[in-house]
């Protein structure tokens, strides 16, 4: 495949040689779609056109598009009890928290007693029926806090409940097939020889007072399974073969753009996945402020994260998420845009800053 820049985004592809021209060995990659058309799809010399990344996190937008296609249908209601799909989960004193809230990071479920692991979420069933009995760690709806891993068990069971299916047969069967999206909960076998491995971090270690904000916090070692980051560790074969939502996901850059283009544009003819009034939901905040497990502000909607001070997108109608080492894919609704970017060193401990500033570059582009 040749590498693309359409007429008018010259600029948006000079800042990404420039990015690559500083960062010596650097694999990585972008591609950006407007009104279901490919703009922009570029990828740096150490890379192939091709090439898979783990993208951690951004897989967690898989989850809120099924949440979001459910919804268009009427078979959820983001204001309804959870309980009223999920009858279990009123216990512990979670019968009125909203489905809206469970997806919103505000439902105090970051962990269970006794804590979990990597296993226990990957076989979902006894992790979901904890959570279910679980009683919060704050009283929900009066704060929002990241559900590092458990809230892709937490969707995946809603998705479920609702519909049937695992959150991965939906996504398989009705996005990422019929869209050819280059973007995968695991990976199959067949595709696993296309991934590059994280090299390295370039991430400043923590200063003693950041590492006291994060580890004083209580909350946030259980949140994330009492296991240490490893960038690679959606690589390990049984995150591979398994369905690990919230983090398990490879993609291209290509694959994280179609998905939100297939979602919000449609692509070369083909209808968007989600209607005009699911579209303006997924980027309506409704928590938006001070994390309660990492120290930074977050913002999230319906699954998505949305805009928020740290992390702009490329607008207030933006929705996405962004992963662990880099990786991020969003959508611009107002911009008719859709974005993906991949990389195989960590800048930061979320969204690429590269990745942030192009965004802005194409918001300004846009408008």
């Amino acid at each position: 495949m040749e590498k693309l820049v359409t007429p008018g985004f010259e600029g948006v592809a000079a800042e990404f040689w420039t990015v690559a021209d500083g960062r010596p060995g650097w694999s990585g990659a972008v591609c950006v779609i407007v009104d279901g058309t490919t703009v922009v799809d570029l990828w740096t010399d150490a890379a192939d056109d091709d090439a898979l990344y783990p993208v951690h996190s951004c897989t967690k937008g898989i989850g809120a598009g099924a949440i979001a296609l459910l919804v268009s249908r009427g078979l959820l209601d983001p204001d309804a009890p959870v309980a009223s799909y999920w009858p279990e989960f009123a216990s512990g004193g979670k019968a009125e928290v909203t489905v809206g809230q469970l997806v919103s990071h505000q439902a105090g479920l970051t962990s269970v007693d006794g804590g979990f692991d990597l296993a226990g979420v990957l076989e979902h069933i006894d992790l979901a029926g904890q959570l279910a009995d679980e009683v919060p760690y704050w009283v929900p709806g009066t704060r929002h806090g990241y559900h590092a891993l458990t809230i892709g068990v937490l969707m995946r069971e809603l998705v479920l409940r609702t519909d049937g299916r695992t959150t991965k047969e939906l996504y398989d069967t009705e996005m990422r097939l019929p869209y050819d999206i280059d973007f995968t909960i695991g990976c199959p076998v067949s595709s696993r020889g296309r991934i590059r491995r994280f090299r390295e971090s370039a991430v400043a270690p923590p200063t003693a007072e950041e590492m006291d904000a994060v580890l004083g916090n209580p909350l946030f070692v259980p949140a994330f399974g009492g296991e240490p980051l490893d960038l690679n560790m959606p690589l390990r074969a049984e995150v591979m073969d398994g369905d690990l939502l919230a983090a398990g996901g490879v993609a291209s850059a290509r694959g994280l753009a179609t998905y939100y283009a297939a979602l919000t544009t449609g692509l070369d003819g083909r209808p968007p996945l989600l209607d005009g009034a699911s579209i303006d939901r997924c980027s309506q905040p409704l928590a938006v402020g001070p994390d309660a497990i990492l120290p930074v502000e977050t913002g999230f909607g319906l699954g998505f994260m949305v805009p928020c001070e740290r992390m702009p997108f490329a607008g207030t109608t933006s929705f996405g998420h962004d992963g662990a080492g880099g990786a991020l894919g969003f959508a611009t609704p107002a911009l008719h845009l859709a974005f993906g970017w991949t990389t195989d060193t960590a800048y930061s401990q979320g969204a690429d800053p590269a990745a942030l500033s192009i965004a802005s570059a194409i918001e300004e582009l846009l408008r």
